[in-house]
């Protein structure tokens, strides 16, 4: 676990292929928890610890993948996010026989804590931009889509600290075929006008904006070499067989399957 921040901390020790960066702010009146553990034991003893600390009053979450999510089942607090975010959780997340299948084979130690395992859906929703106060302490809710359409920025004006989930991973690809990649690299723009000094992103070591500018650059390029295939007529299938990325960055889900993804999302969003 790492101190970023003289109320904010984050542990980006666990593997990027099943858990994200979760983080936590401390405050007089209680616990406001950025994300959860995607490991069902990372996550009871992520809250052991953290209730060490005070009480858990919430959950902000950036996005809906169960890398960022799964860990709530184990996790008290009010739960916040985005509508999309809620739509991710009630359709992909809440198959609870499949979820359980799913960690049981990703984390066969785990096996006792999965009938514990139940969905939880947000408690409280928002649009476009939402601010929780706590203990003298300011968390603005951002949407800013791109890796989801319901990806949020965690704002922490107080501490200049930001959390991106996968809008921002430092040294590592993040998945693309979910991605909206025009309103990324927007969002991108946006995340750097923020008057922040620490920025938290989905995997990888916690950055600054030199770091998200970088990604952006990524991005960018990732995003132009399927305009060029697009350009030059090559249809989808010809696109995703001759693009990948994975000599841009290391990907957190390797394979020429992952990669034929993200070409066919790109080929996609960029055709419309």
């Amino acid at each position: 676990m790492q101190r970023i921040s003289p109320n904010v901390y984050v542990e980006t020790g666990w593997p990027p292929t099943y858990s994200c960066n979760p983080g936590f702010l401390t405050t007089p009146e209680g616990i406001i928890l950025i994300d959860t553990p995607g490991r069902p034991s990372d996550a009871v003893r992520w809250g052991e610890e953290i209730l060490r600390r005070g009480e858990i009053r919430y959950i902000l979450y950036t996005e809906f993948h169960e890398d960022h999510t799964a860990g709530n089942a184990y996790l008290p607090g009010v739960s916040i996010g985005h509508q999309e975010t809620k739509k991710g959780l009630d359709g992909y997340i809440a198959n609870v026989q499949v979820m359980r299948q799913k960690l049981g084979w990703m984390f066969p130690e785990d096996r006792g804590l999965l009938g514990k395992f139940q969905h939880r859906t947000l408690d409280i929703i928002f649009s476009d931009r939402m601010s929780v106060y706590l203990g003298q302490q300011q968390c603005d809710l951002i949407n800013l889509p791109g890796h989801t359409l319901g990806q949020t920025a965690v704002y922490l004006p107080v501490e200049k600290v930001v959390f991106l989930g996968d809008n921002f991973t430092k040294g590592v690809q993040p998945s693309l075929s979910y991605c909206f990649p025009e309103e990324w690299v927007e969002s991108l723009r946006t995340i750097l006008s923020l008057d922040v000094e620490r920025v938290v992103p989905g995997h990888g070591k916690v950055g600054d904006k030199k770091d998200v500018e970088r990604f952006a650059v990524f991005l960018q390029e990732c995003i132009a070499e399927v305009q060029r295939a697009i350009d030059r007529g090559m249809t989808r299938e010809e696109a995703a067989q001759r693009i990948s990325f994975e000599n841009r960055l290391s990907p957190i889900h390797p394979g020429a399957e992952q990669q034929r993804k993200n070409v066919l999302r790109l080929y996609e969003m960029l055709s419309q």
